[in-house]
């Protein structure tokens, strides 16, 4: 690997994390990403440094590799606190065509966030589609072939849904078909 030098001049009252490493015989220092104290002592976990959700879109982006911020588990889900976390099953499989509640209508002003979505068909011989809708617009359709077809959707971008404080709903396309529909995600504004 190459050498190169690289000036770093820190400015008036910030600390700088570095790593050392040695390369072609030089120790040098590397930044890192990391939370200091106005003494450059790190900050972790262990000293009580809390992160909330509102701070998150504020801490800017990586620019090197491994400097991603740390957040405690506890302190942020991936997607939201665990008290917005929403799930619904249909566990009593839907033979007609008539639209059931998937996830319950969040407050006024909220709406759901679907991150996952799992169909499932045991018919022997009959197969459907099944239309995950917000009252009436359909948002989503899943094929579920006969003989336990189906699909488990996890969407990189949570499916947003289109109008707050509205139901999920779900239904199949075909009748006879012998479906259950379950799906997971948050709700938020």
């Amino acid at each position: 690997m190459a050498t190169s030098n690289v000036a770093v001049t820190p400015g008036t009252g910030k600390n700088l994390a570095t790593h050392s490493f040695s390369e072609d015989a030089i120790t040098k220092e590397v930044s890192r990403a990391n939370l200091n104290s106005a003494a450059g002592v790190d900050l972790t976990d262990a000293t009580g440094i809390k992160i909330s959700t509102s701070q998150l879109g504020t801490l800017g982006p990586a620019t090197a590799a491994n400097s991603v911020p740390t957040v405690p588990p506890t302190d942020y889900a991936l997607y939201a606190p665990s008290a917005n976390l929403v799930s619904g099953a249909i566990t009593t499989a839907m033979t007609g065509t008539t639209s059931t509640q998937l996830l319950a209508a969040p407050a006024g002003g909220l709406r759901n966030y679907i991150t996952t979505i799992i169909v499932s068909n045991a018919h022997a011989t009959v197969g459907t589609d099944v239309i995950i809708t917000d009252g009436g617009t359909t948002l989503l359709t899943i094929p579920a072939a006969a003989v336990y077809g189906g699909a488990v959707i996890t969407l990189p971008t949570p499916l947003r849904q289109p109008t707050t404080a509205t139901a999920i709903m779900c239904a199949n396309v075909t009748t006879g078909a012998s479906t259950k529909v379950s799906a997971v995600g948050y709700k938020a504004a």
